[in-house]
């Protein structure tokens, strides 16, 4: 029946567009928005702080940090800490899944 209405009315000049397609540009939209915010939240992050983000992106451990950058893990931990604070995140685990979902951005960073 969605197909005998969606040609009536293409047919009598009007735009269809199926409700998937609308939930996905609806959805789109809301990521672009929160992306956006997200952006200004990465600029309160230090080049030292985005260079962890992006290593945590990678799944590196903290003592892979550290031992990368030639810090105590504690630094590290230090660091993650003060990420989560300016990002708004609350949780280790909440930090990598944060890094993961926004590795392609960080890596214009």
């Amino acid at each position: 029946m969605e197909i005998v209405n969606a040609v009536k009315g293409v047919f009598d000049g009007h735009i269809y567009v199926t409700p998937k397609l609308t939930r996905f540009l609806i959805k789109r939209n809301q990521r672009r928005i929160l992306d956006a915010k997200q952006q200004i939240r990465f600029e309160l992050l230090t080049q030292t702080e985005i260079r962890i983000l992006k290593l945590i992106s990678h799944q590196k451990t903290t003592k892979e940090i550290a031992e990368e950058l030639f810090v105590s893990r504690r630094t590290v931990d230090n660091h993650r800490y003060h990420i989560c604070q300016k990002l708004e995140i609350k949780g280790i685990n909440s930090l990598l899944k944060f890094a993961i979902e926004h590795k392609e951005e960080l890596t214009f960073l």
